[in-house]
């Protein structure tokens, strides 16, 4: 929903002063202008930039740029329908002017859902949007995942009456609430974004990689995409491409920016982007897939790989990981062969027993996660100490 900087943006510019909203009453300082930044958002498969997120900045009788944390109080609903209108009305024409530029790109906005339990709120929305310059389609509008409403009776009839528009709906910061993932199923949401202080901590948690994965395959089984906020470091867009997380968004990829550079980043970069090379968390995130895929085979199929080359580790993505990184003869290189022996042993044992025992198997996989966890938090300290003897 945000962006990963909200603390004030003092290097943001909004250089588009004919795209300023009327000086609103509110804020922190008087006759402030709303105006919009744009986060882009990238396609893992293609490495190409295919959609941004807008988010609203304000523009200070000084030129100062207040982010929403500093500006838009959150009990004000005046004020929230004034920023959602004003984005709605700014937003899509802006993306829209870049298809002439061979950018055919999608947007979304944030809305506050409980905004939508207002009728005249809502048809307000739908006017504007009957008035959108771009495809509905293109247009996502983002709920707030721990929002009360989304669990209100009349929740569903109302989103589905949204969706009749061609807009779509996304449930924004997902891993903040749990009481409407019960209701995922009801809900018609085709995109789900996780909440990027979730995704910004995996170098210090990397066995939160569980839970992603887990969210991931949520995602894939309710028809959803998926996209990861937070993506502040190579090291993290590295994790998230090897767990072919489909959506991307973060510091990494690009800062929020004013529409003016924003279209300068897409003529920089419209060839797409290149891989990062691999590093400790994304070893870390091929050793979770590559187990979580190799075991549902034994479980499922084992008579028909009980002689496969799955087993040998020179044909293993883990191990290509390993050697890529930097990290051959380390223990994890030698964890990781133990592992393939003991994982033809399993699969041997099943396809004759019919009963999976993957005890030692657990313990080889844990003591890789575990040596893997250390190897990063060694990397976070260095980092730390180095840090604070630059600022000494």
């Amino acid at each position: 929903m945000r962006s990963t900087n909200e603390t004030g943006c003092k290097t943001e510019h909004c250089d588009d002063t004919s795209a300023l909203s009327t000086p609103v009453t509110w804020g922190p300082t008087a006759g402030g202008r709303l105006c919009a930044f744009y986060q882009p958002i990238l396609d893992s498969r293609t490495l190409q930039i295919v959609s941004a997120e807008a988010l609203v900045r304000l523009v200070g009788p000084d030129g100062r740029i207040y982010s929403p944390a500093q500006f838009l109080p959150e009990d004000n609903d005046e004020a929230l329908r004034q920023v959602t209108q004003f984005m709605l009305e700014t937003a899509p024409r802006a993306i829209g002017r870049l298809d002439a530029e061979g950018f055919v790109l999608g947007v979304s906005i944030n809305v506050v859902p409980r905004l939508l339990a207002e009728p005249i709120c809502r048809q307000h929305f739908r006017e504007i949007l009957d008035g959108c310059p771009l495809p509905l389609t293109r247009l996502t509008l983002e709920l707030l995942e721990s929002s009360d409403f989304l669990n209100r009776d009349g929740a569903v009839r109302i989103l589905h009456d949204m969706t009749k528009t061609g807009v779509r709906l996304a449930l924004d910061d997902l891993g903040t609430g749990y009481s409407s993932l019960a209701r995922l199923r009801d809900l018609p949401i085709r995109e789900m974004k996780l909440d990027f202080s979730f995704v910004r901590e995996l170098p210090r948690k990397p066995a939160d990689l569980h839970f992603l994965i887990v969210l991931k395959e949520l995602a894939e089984r309710l028809h959803c995409d998926f996209v990861a906020e937070g993506v502040e470091t190579l090291e993290i867009l590295d994790a998230m491409l090897v767990l072919r997380v489909p959506f991307l968004q973060g510091f990494a990829i690009a800062q929020p920016m004013s529409f003016s550079k924003l279209r300068e980043f897409l003529h920089v970069h419209d060839k797409g982007f290149d891989a990062p090379r691999p590093g400790t968390l994304g070893v870390y995130a091929c050793v979770l897939c590559h187990d979580r895929h190799l075991r549902r085979i034994i479980e499922q199929q084992p008579m028909i790989i009980a002689n496969s080359r799955v087993f040998d580790v020179r044909t293993c993505p883990v191990d290509r990981q390993i050697r890529v990184a930097g990290l051959s003869g380390s223990p994890l290189d030698h964890l990781h062969r133990r592992y393939h022996v003991l994982l033809a042993q399993c699969a041997e044992r099943h396809a004759l027993r019919g009963r999976y025992d993957g005890q030692e198997l657990d313990s080889v996989q844990t003591n890789m996660e575990e040596w893997l966890a250390s190897k990063m938090l060694d990397k976070i300290m260095v980092s730390t100490v180095n840090a604070s003897h630059r600022n000494f």
